[in-house]
């Protein structure tokens, strides 16, 4: 009976045990954020890594200028946009993207490029680049302690992606000509109630 009895308590430590590892992480310097935001007529998802400032100097330091960044940490950040959009005025097709900036004092550029797994800087490739624009940084007041991507300024068809770190800003807008979409999927639905109402119409 005893021996039955350790082995049931065996079993019940394995099994809490295993279910506490599978929750439980480690503390990281720079977590990793998903964002998901229903933009137009579908989704913007962001997963990035957060590092943040912990007394240090961001930009000219941590972050140098004029050299590619991965634009957070660790692995690569990720954009997925779910219908074709403009992206700080140039046109990008539906899909994910990885995001990399080269800031500057006066001008940042911001890449859109077309592979995913890299890791950070590793294996980037400018041939796969698919879009480049200029921004011009805003310098803040306040200090955002930890690199923050989010959406704002959400209307029907537009929002301004903002990257900020320390008090510098960085704002995107992003545009969505949904009208043909939105005429496309009310047609749809709407010849679909015609050839239901015309079934019905037989069957009486």
């Amino acid at each position: 009976m005893k021996n039955k009895m350790l082995i049931l308590f065996i079993c019940l430590f394995i099994t809490v045990g295993n279910s506490f590892a599978q929750d439980f992480k480690m503390p990281v310097l720079s977590p990793l954020a998903k964002v998901e935001q229903q933009f137009s007529t579908s989704t913007i998802k962001i997963e990035y890594s957060r590092p943040s400032k912990r007394g240090r100097t961001v930009f000219g330091d941590v972050v140098p200028y004029d050299k590619h960044w991965r634009t957070g940490a660790n692995s690569n950040t990720k954009l997925t946009f779910g219908e074709n959009v403009t992206f700080g005025g140039k046109i990008v097709p539906a899909g994910t993207y990885s995001l990399y900036t080269i800031p500057g004092v006066e001008n940042w550029v911001v890449v859109l490029n077309k592979s995913t797994e890299n890791w950070g800087n590793a294996g980037y490739n400018a041939d796969n680049d698919l879009l480049r624009i200029d921004v011009r940084p805003i310098q803040k007041k306040e200090i955002t302690e930890t690199f923050t991507i989010e959406l704002s300024k959400m209307t029907p068809n537009s929002c301004v992606m903002e990257l900020s770190w320390d008090q510098v800003l960085i704002p995107i807008k992003i545009e969505a000509d949904n009208k043909e979409r939105i005429f496309s999927y009310l047609e749809k639905e709407l010849n679909g109630e015609k050839l239901l109402t015309n079934k019905q119409l037989i069957i009486i």
